[in-house]
């Protein structure tokens, strides 16, 4: 089963350097770029990492719309205070740039070591479907080998 048998969906996976040599950011966004009724499930731990936190304030601010969600594996961006919610913001806003919808209906989700900063690229470029930099036309396994060890606090779904 694919991350986009849902029709609607579309989904890329790139090697980030995040990790040695595999995939380690994947995307899943609706294919015409405007948002959906969503729903999550997320941990009721009292100290949440920056991107649950920033997920959880775009659910409630648009009751329950998304157009996608950015994922990365191989550092959890938890337990960096501001700046790693700085960086979860930026990982929103690159992907919501790359699919042409807006930073606040991107979702983001880390998962991986827990305590270091991630390093988010001011030029970070996603291979979305259609995009000039992948013409591959199998993005959801791409999408899915980003994400396949995810192991994270929450769950998203269209």
């Amino acid at each position: 089963m694919s991350v986009t048998a849902a029709e609607g969906f579309v989904a890329a996976g790139v090697h980030a350097g995040l990790k040695a040599s595999r995939r380690d950011v994947a995307l899943l966004v609706t294919d015409d770029g405007n948002p959906v009724p969503t729903a999550a499930v997320f941990t009721t731990n009292k100290f949440r990492a920056p991107p649950v936190e920033a997920c959880v304030e775009r659910l409630q601010a648009s009751n329950g719309m998304a157009s996608g969600v950015i994922v990365n594996s191989g550092n959890a961006n938890a337990g960096t205070g501001a700046k790693g919610r700085a960086n979860a913001e930026t990982m929103c806003e690159a992907a919501a740039e790359a699919v042409g919808c807006s930073a606040p209906e991107m979702l983001v989700c880390s998962t991986g070591l827990i305590g270091f900063q991630l390093q988010v690229l001011c030029s970070l470029v996603i291979s979305t479907p259609g995009n000039k930099h992948d013409k591959s036309d199998n993005h959801s396994v791409k999408q899915a080998e980003g994400i396949k060890d995810y192991g994270g606090d929450f769950v998203i779904l269209f």
